[in-house]
């Protein structure tokens, strides 16, 4: 927000130059973005904090900020109004619907004269990005850049019924705008009406039916505290920002709006002339009473890491506009200003206090208290081993949100369970992911737009209903997709997950088949499950998680191979004691074994007749090879495996290996199955 340094000067005795300023206020109070020079005057450009938006939102605010932090004379403008006799109940009647304003007035002036400004205050709308209207219009704009209150100026002779009311809108209405735009109001909306309809949209923009022009003489001057809800939601839906409504969506002092009516009835005076009724409409709720704050001198010394004296912070808190009044034993009684309502607890002024004493000041010092380790929290860091595998194992690594659209659990079968937030931002992040399957198969679907074989991982936690609180789930998955020919990606994706398990310590990892009756971890995932390709990964006899390939129906244009594992499961079965065994001494010998099984049978079912009639000699068993396709049939597949033959105490004969191979054809052949010689 930008501010005039000439118009600061008004109210501040023994300002320093410009860009000393700028440089203090920063440190001290907020962000000068920029300084500019314009003509004989300085811009600065302001970035305000929400919080102080109500009361630095105007040049008396600043001027005030200044005050506070630099000790120079403050110079409030006084009110100068003129007013006539005549009450204002003899001009208009008002009426506040509840819930649409904090506070409303409304003045009377007649006798006004619109014109041009005077040249001073276009040049100061100047600086300040604002353009002039009139003598009147822009009084009211000038009050506002003045003390950040927006004010609105109608017609009295345009009122119709010379009534006045802030309501909500109603079914069908609508209003043309001072620039001609017509709006179709909402029942949300808050207008201002007579007795005819909406004449303003409340906080936003004035209409042009009760517009001011050169022929006006009388004119009604509003000033008022709108919800700032509502003025935020509608200045977005009709698409108008203006610099009213930019200051209603922050909640702006209602109680101090009273004493600014004077102010406002003598800026207009002195801009278009007229004389004002002998009062002004002031509709309201009582307001609460300000309850002093307590606060602690030592605490406050202990909490900046700075030893103030009790007169020092007495200083500080006047300058601000604190009343104070001294309690016992080092403690005060402090009422904030009634224009700052962000006071609400001793650190909020033990904050400001050190803020305005000034934060670079004080020494900075290592802390005292003691330094205690929080410990190993071995979940993260087993989380973090495991990511480091992947990469090594050529994945990238995806993180995508925990919230995820009801549409994309129902896509995959999982909107049955899930853990909704009352209030989502977007429809797009309203429920809680039970799996990450929906986030990486997008992840992998545009992966593949612009790169061959993507590989990807990501950690993070998944979320289930349960009966008293939800539970949340810190898993490993990975995705990848490829142009391998059917089922070589599947295959791949078991030896990634053979190696991450190896790489872990661990070696008695099982796949196998999913039950389609009983559920799989931690929901049911079935309908985007290949039928001949899924399992569920055991280690030991612990289900740890699943892998499948993407049924087509959801899949990208190339395979996809997804697989979630429980980290926890996984943890909880590495001992921190490793084996270690010495290097055989004697050399092994692998043979190779090609089987011919039905194409809906699993390798693990192979493996394990292989492993169970190898005897003592078999000490490992790959799959090297899978084969679908012509020369077989249809119904049938070709599994080749290394069967490594290996002993501790001599080197093996060929007879040996021979006949257990003997023996391992005829266990595969009572099974059904074929082996090729």
């Amino acid at each position: 927000m930008k501010f005039s340094y000439s118009w600061l000067s008004d109210y501040v005795k023994s300002m320093p130059e410009p860009k000393k300023l700028a440089e203090l206020f920063t440190l001290r109070a907020y962000q000068v973005e920029s300084i500019e020079k314009k003509g004989s005057d300085t811009v600065f450009d302001i970035e305000l904090l929400p919080n102080r938006f109500a009361d630095l939102a105007g040049h008396i605010g600043i001027a005030h900020e200044i005050h506070a932090i630099y000790g120079s004379k403050f110079l409030f403008p006084k009110p100068d109004a003129r007013r006539s006799k005549t009450p204002i109940k003899e001009y208009v009647r008002a009426a506040v619907e509840n819930g649409t304003a904090w506070r409303y007035t409304l003045s009377y002036v007649e006798g006004v004269s619109v014109k041009p400004s005077p040249k001073k205050i276009q040049e100061r709308f100047a600086v300040c990005g604002l353009r002039p209207i009139n003598s009147l219009v822009d009084a009211t704009n000038y009050f506002m850049l003045d003390t950040g209150n927006p004010a609105h100026a109608f017609d009295y002779d345009k009122i119709e019924g010379k009534t006045i009311s802030v309501r909500r809108a109603r079914p069908s209405e609508t209003m043309e705008t001072i620039d001609g735009a017509v709006i179709n109001l909402m029942k949300n909306d808050v207008v201002i009406a007579d007795a005819r309809g909406p004449i303003a949209l409340a906080g936003i923009k004035g209409g042009k039916r009760a517009e001011i022009t050169k022929d006006t003489k009388r004119a009604l001057i509003e000033l008022g505290v709108f919800d700032p809800a509502r003025v935020r939601e509608t200045a977005r839906r009709v698409g108008f920002t203006t610099d009213a409504s930019m200051r209603f969506s922050h909640l702006l002092p209602a109680r101090v709006l009273g004493s600014t009516v004077e102010l406002l009835i003598g800026y207009i005076q002195n801009f278009a002339g007229g004389i004002a009724a002998k009062d002004s409409v002031d509709i309201h709720k009582p307001f609460p009473k300000i309850i002093p704050i307590l606060l602690d001198v030592p605490y406050a010394s202990h909490l900046l890491g700075a030893v103030l004296s009790e007169k020092e912070i007495l200083t500080i808190l006047k300058r601000m506009g604190c009343s104070t009044v001294k309690g016992k034993a080092r403690t005060l009684m402090v009422a904030p200003p009634p224009w700052r309502e962000d006071l609400k607890s001793s650190e909020d002024l033990i904050e400001d206090i050190g803020r305005i004493y000034g934060i670079e000041r004080i020494e900075a010092r290592p802390p005292r208290a003691p330094m205690i380790s929080s410990g190993h929290d071995e979940l993260h860091i087993f989380s973090d081993q495991l990511r480091g595998y992947m990469k090594e194992l050529g994945y990238a690594e995806a993180i995508n949100y925990a919230l995820v659209s009801e549409d994309d659990l129902a896509s995959i079968g999982e909107a049955r369970s899930t853990l909704k937030l009352a209030n989502p931002l977007s429809k797009e992040y309203a429920v809680f992911r039970t799996s990450m399957f929906p986030g990486l198969l997008k992840n992998i679907k545009i992966g593949t737009l612009y790169e061959h074989s993507p590989r990807l991982f990501e950690v993070g936690r998944v979320f289930r209903p349960a009966r008293n609180t939800p539970e949340e789930h810190m898993m490993l998955a990975c995705i990848l997709s490829g142009t391998k020919k059917s089922g070589g990606l599947y295959y791949e994706a078991k030896g990634t997950l053979e190696a991450l398990v190896e790489e872990c310590g661990l070696d008695d990892i099982w796949f196998r088949e999913v039950d389609p009756k009983a559920s799989v971890w931690p929901f049911t995932l079935l309908g985007t499950m290949h039928p001949h390709r899924s399992a569920q990964v055991e280690i030991g006899t612990k289900r740890v998680g699943y892998l499948f390939e993407v049924h087509p129906d959801f899949r990208a244009r190339e395979p996809v191979v997804f697989f979630e594992l429980s980290i926890p499961n996984i943890l909880g079965d590495i001992s921190q004691k490793r084996e270690f065994r010495a290097i055989p001494r004697f050399p092994a010998m692998v043979r190779d074994l090609s089987v011919l099984v039905h194409k809906d049978e699993r390798a693990d079912s192979v493996i394990d007749v292989i492993e169970n009639s190898g005897g003592q000699l078999l000490a490992d068993v790959d799959l090297f090879d899978y084969y679908e396709g012509s020369g077989f049939g249809e119904d049938r597949k070709s599994l080749a495996f290394h069967l490594v033959f290996q002993s501790s105490e001599r080197t093996l004969k060929d007879k040996e290996v021979l006949d257990r191979i003997v023996v391992i054809k005829r266990a595969l052949g009572e099974r059904g199955w074929e082996v090729r010689e």
